[in-house]
């Protein structure tokens, strides 16, 4: 690996590139084009996207995509957006001002105990109520005969923060 910067290894992958397999072999240089990317610290992917542009006329580096080309920026841009791209499309958004952040807002619902048993006898009563109304539990759905069968009782359970609470527990009533 080098210390050399992209445009030096761009142009040394392009001279690379014309060489022969005996002037590689007689000039010391890499074989293949693995063994170039390894020496000079590049990916293969990289020296691929490099081969390509060469092969379209691209000799020097950056020539393709200069980013002081205002009109070749918005032609690259809008070419991504129309493929999907997400993030083209959201930088095309913010460059027109016409993108809205999302505003998200949390809100924390502090219940005190009574209000939670509050909560869960109307919850209860809700439930006994759909049950007598329709004969089928609304929870399981299982039918009044089959529910008969098993009872839901309630256990203590003590948290790490010191809470009590209470567990439902299916318990055979066979």
């Amino acid at each position: 690996m080098t210390n050399e910067t992209n445009k030096q290894i761009y142009d040394k992958f392009i001279e690379w590139l014309a060489l022969s397999d005996e002037e590689k072999i007689n000039g010391g240089f890499p074989l293949t084009q693995k063994e170039f990317a390894i020496r000079h610290g590049k990916t293969e992917a990289t020296l691929s996207i490099w081969k390509q542009r060469a092969a379209s006329g691209e000799l020097e580096y950056g020539t393709g995509f200069q980013l002081d080309d205002g009109e070749t920026v918005d032609k690259a841009l809008l070419s991504a957006c129309k493929t999907g791209n997400a993030q083209a499309l959201r930088i095309y958004y913010q460059i027109t001002n016409r993108l809205v952040d999302k505003k998200e807002e949390t809100h924390r619902f502090e219940l005190t105990p009574d209000e939670r048993i509050n909560i869960a006898i109307q919850l209860r009563d809700a439930i006994i109520g759909e049950f007598r109304d329709t004969g089928n539990c609304p929870i399981c759905g299982f039918t009044k005969a089959i529910c008969d069968r098993i009872r839901v009782g309630t256990e203590p359970e003590q948290s790490e923060d010191r809470e009590v609470g209470t567990v439902a527990v299916p318990i055979r009533s066979d």
